[in-house]
């Protein structure tokens, strides 16, 4: 029996359902971390490495998460002594987080740990079905990106199909 695109089209969006299911384990966070806890101080990490302040009303929006939650959860950081927290002196009502020490050495040990784990993915794939991987994975980002389904709502753009590069352009531009 011939593979139909219909059924292409059921199964690319089964796997990519599976895929959304799957959540960072427990084993592949350092010890005393959860998951949330890891991703709201990789990305205020990440605005501090673009010189950007990581305002906390920014961070829940970049983690698809209310203030509150985002809240309790840079709590438990700061508890944990990952960041600090401390009023805006020119602003009282903002929040300004920094990432100490420990959280950078947090973050430097969750990053050897997605790389053990990346080698691993490629000792069971193979480098060449990895490398297809990771061009495959490049257009299905661009698409839905494209289609609008961006953190921080950029907003729909046109995508160009695969044979003429396939690569997203704003509304409007040539």
């Amino acid at each position: 029996m011939e593979t139909t695109l219909r059924d292409l089209e059921r199964e690319a969006s089964w796997q990519l359902q599976r895929l959304s299911r799957i959540r960072p384990s427990q084993d592949m966070m350092p010890e005393g971390i959860t998951p949330s806890e890891m991703l709201a101080l990789k990305i205020a990490s990440d605005f501090l490495e673009r010189g950007e302040i990581p305002r906390p009303g920014v961070l829940a929006s970049h983690m698809h998460v209310t203030k509150p939650a985002l809240s309790q959860t840079l709590r438990s950081l700061e508890e944990k002594g990952l960041v600090l927290r401390q009023r805006d002196k020119r602003d009282s009502r903002s929040v300004l987080l920094e990432v100490t020490e420990l959280g950078r050495a947090k973050l430097a040990e969750a990053d050897a740990m997605r790389t053990e784990d990346a080698h691993r993915l490629v000792e069971y794939i193979g480098v060449q079905d990895m490398a297809y991987l990771v061009a495959l994975l490049d257009k299905v980002a661009t698409f839905m990106e494209a289609r609008g389904a961006v953190a921080g709502g950029e907003g729909p753009c046109e995508v160009e199909p695969a044979e003429a590069g396939g690569r997203p352009r704003a509304q409007g531009e040539a």
